[in-house]
Order: structure tokens, then C-alpha cells, then sequence
């Protein structure tokens, strides 16, 4: 009898081991997708109305409204490990291709870009 009881105990620890574990998978899907850069950003420094939308398919949209106007372009990103890599669409040379730093701040990514930091909207 007393082996019966310590069985059913072992088994009833494992199933409440196995249940606590698989409880917290979820937690990790989540936050995977809060990391993701696709999505409209906007730009944190003063002064500065711009906005970046990542696509899923490896592109953006930029642009910038001052006081001559809306300045826009396109163009494609690649990211390698905390790296954004950005390449403009635009002609002109001194658009070669650009490298961001992704920051992962408490759980909120931050884009950090030459002179300007960017926050997902």
C-alpha cells in the first residue's frame, strides 16, 4: 500500500512538472513577435516629423514632412544579428547603403540610426 501511495506521487509531481513547463511556451511566441521591426516607426529626436514603415518583404517606406515640404523614398533592408542594413532606391551617391543598430531596450526594440533614434508607433 504504501508503495501504491508513494507511486501515484511520483506520478502526480511529474504531470505537475510537465503542465508548469508547457505553460510558458506561450510567453516567448509573444514576445518574438514584439521584437519584429515590421511596422511604422517614428523618429524620437525633436524637431524631426519622420516615419519609417518596414514591410515583410524586405522593404520600406521613408518619409519626412519640414517646412519645404514631404521628402520620401524606398528601398530594401536586411537584418544580420542586430544589424539593419539599409538600402535606398533613390540615385543618387550619397545614399550607399546604410547600417542601423537595433536595440532591444527592457523588451521594446529602438532603431538607432546616425544621428536619430526611432520607436516603434
Amino acid at each position: 500500500m504504501k508503495k501504491t501511495f508513494r507511486m501515484f506521487g511520483m506520478i502526480l509531481f511529474v504531470m505537475l512538472m510537465c503542465v508548469g513547463f508547457s505553460a510558458c511556451s506561450s510567453d516567448d511566441d509573444e514576445n518574438d513577435k514584439n521584437l519584429s521591426i515590421v511596422g511604422t516607426w517614428v523618429c524620437e529626436n525633436s524637431g524631426v516629423d519622420a516615419t519609417i514603415e518596414f514591410y515583410t518583404n524586405n522593404t520600406f517606406y521613408w518619409c519626412e514632412k519640414d517646412s519645404s515640404g514631404l521628402d520620401e523614398d524606398y528601398g530594401t533592408y536586411q537584418i544580420e544579428g542586430d544589424i539593419i542594413i539599409i538600402r535606398w532606391d533613390s540615385d543618387t551617391s550619397d545614399d550607399l547603403p546604410m547600417r542601423w543598430k537595433l536595440v532591444n531596450d527592457n523588451g521594446k526594440l529602438r532603431i538607432i540610426a546616425q544621428d536619430s533614434t526611432w520607436r516603434k508607433k
